[in-house]
């Protein structure tokens, strides 16, 4: 069988290896931090669009059970001037709106999911390089484990603060 290392224990890793397994590859997490990140984070909305493709993962539930259902949004400026109103969208067939949750609710759901589902993630996995073996990947931690594996998926954000202290980020999944 053909086995994915995924960089990156965020919320991009655990919905990478469950979208991979359900295709049939193998897929191993392989996160920086020795901790979760249960903590971390601010709350964001998730369009019905983004149900739906968790929706094909089996996942969509677990994730909407977690937030809570906008029906209608307002749009507002930073200066308080209110720019309009109106709805979020038609519900997807089984009733399902868009939702607003918090980062590390969709983090915990989503990790959980994962490891249900018998996805192994490993913290504490910080990559230091990646080394090219003939059809196979290795990827190279600080610790000085190795994971190999038939192709690798990089699903990190590197944050830093900018010269005003405002964060800038690059992130990469592929």
């Amino acid at each position: 069988m053909t086995h994915a290392l995924i960089i990156g224990g965020g919320v991009a890793g655990p919905t990478a290896a469950m979208a991979l397994r359900k295709v049939g590859i193998d897929a191993t997490v392989y996160e920086a931090y020795a901790t979760t990140a249960h903590d971390v984070g601010a709350s964001m909305g998730i369009s019905l669009n983004g149900l739906d493709a968790l929706r094909t993962l089996d996942a969509h539930t677990a994730v909407r059970d977690a937030g809570f259902p906008v029906p209608r949004g307002v749009m507002w400026l930073g200066n308080g001037r209110r720019l309009g109103e109106g709805h979020t969208g038609t519900p997807l067939p089984d009733g399902t709106l868009p939702i607003v949750i918090r980062r590390h609710d969709l983090y915990a759901t989503l990790r959980q999911e994962a490891l249900r589902r018998g996805v192994p993630i490993h913290h504490g996995k910080r990559l230091v390089h990646v080394d090219q073996r003939g059809d196979q990947v290795a990827a190279v931690f600080t610790d000085g484990t190795e994971a190999v594996g038939d192709l690798l998926i990089g699903t990190m954000c590197q944050y830093h603060q900018d010269g005003a202290n405002r964060p800038r980020g690059r992130c990469r999944v592929g």
